[in-house]
């Protein structure tokens, strides 16, 4: 009895050990457990931020030494640069003024007085009535029909358009009717001790035999005109231009010389001979005057109709004693000076467009 009384204690004495002893490991590795996650998360990031470090690294190395070695290329190469002025948001566009018939008028008289067209008895001739048949249908109305209160539509007759932009293409041309022809380019050898920027300023277009220069004038790619011109302005890609020159007419069969642009067409994608032209701040003032493009007949009506946009990039250029917000399409009238030249006075007619292809007063 005492043998047992002896065991059973014993028993229960290693029992309780074995328990204390599972508790006191529970007690050290949960703490382990909870130091251990931040540390492995932290290892972790560590080696995916040494890899992705790495990763940037030699690529700049390569690209470092790449440049010196080459000191002809730099990251500026890649950059566009900005336009100095900023482009107007609307292209100048053609339109109408709408005309109420009073007594009397005739559709000579409301031309002579109200668009300043002095050769409108003839360029629409009675002696050609094929001519006053499309009179007709430009206005709205019959010219032999006309009664107070008739609605005429009147157009700007052989309008100037102007126009900023950056050259992005030049190419010597012939004619303003010359069609540009892709050509392979030769191989080109460069003597022995001359540079490549030597060849290519040698190469540099001479627009004073004639240029074509593709300019764009406002936000879009395709706001593009081809703008021709005879200058001894160097001419460069990248550079900001200002133009005038004669909008697009309308081709109407058998009448060569008519004087309207298509309403709501704008200057985009057209050909324009300039007549005033000035690369960045250099004006070339030998460009030939607007009044010698054909047709025109700015000589007998005292001056032109200018269809422009308002903005710094646009009409402001010229600094007409007129202040037009910011893309605005307007029409207005430059009379003729005596040395030839054309600019806006006080009081002389403009008008806004607006967007159902009418011009309205400027007010």
């Amino acid at each position: 009895m005492a043998r047992r009384s002896y065991t059973q204690p014993a028993r229960r004495s290693v029992a309780s050990i074995v328990q204390f002893h599972r508790w006191k490991s529970l007690l050290i590795i949960v703490p382990l457990i909870v130091l251990l996650i931040p540390t492995y998360r932290y290892l972790v990031d560590g080696f995916n931020f040494a890899v992705h470090a790495g990763s940037n690294v030699f690529p700049a190395l390569s690209n470092f030494f790449y440049v010196m070695g080459d000191p002809k290329k730099d990251d500026t190469a890649e950059t566009k640069p900005r336009p100095p002025f900023p482009y107007p948001a609307v292209l100048p566009v053609a339109g109408t003024i709408t005309y109420t018939v009073a007594e009397g008028d005739s559709c000579n008289s409301v031309l002579t007085y109200q668009m300043n067209m002095n050769q409108a008895g003839t360029i629409f001739s009675d002696s050609k009535p094929e001519t006053v048949a499309i009179l007709n249908k430009a206005i709205g109305q019959d010219c032999h029909k006309l009664q107070p209160g008739m609605k005429l539509r009147l157009a700007p007759q052989y309008p100037l358009v102007a126009l900023g932009g950056v050259v992005k293409k030049v190419e010597l041309a012939a004619t303003p009717q010359e069609k540009a022809v892709p050509t392979p380019t030769p191989l080109i050898t460069i003597p022995k001790g001359a540079t490549a920027s030597d060849d290519e300023e040698e190469k540099k277009p001479d627009c004073a035999e004639g240029c074509k220069l593709t300019v764009q004038v406002g936000k879009q790619s395709q706001d593009t005109v081809t703008v021709f011109v005879y200058s001894s302005l160097t001419v460069e890609e990248g550079a900001w231009v200002w133009v005038q020159g004669q909008f697009v007419r309308q081709t109407v069969k058998n009448f060569p010389n008519y004087p309207y642009a298509q309403p709501g067409v704008t200057a985009r994608n057209y050909l324009l001979q300039a007549c005033y032209f000035q690369v960045d701040d250099q004006l070339d003032p030998d460009v030939r005057r607007c009044r010698s493009l054909e047709p025109n007949t700015i000589e007998d009506d005292g001056g032109s109709w200018l269809l422009a946009v308002g903005g710094a990039g646009g009409l402001n250029h010229w600094k007409y004693p007129v202040k037009v917000p910011d893309n605005t399409p307007v029409l207005l009238w430059l009379s003729s000076t005596d040395d030839g030249k054309l600019e806006y006075k006080p009081g002389n007619p403009i008008y806004r467009y607006e967007d159902n292809g009418q011009y309205v007063p400027f007010k």
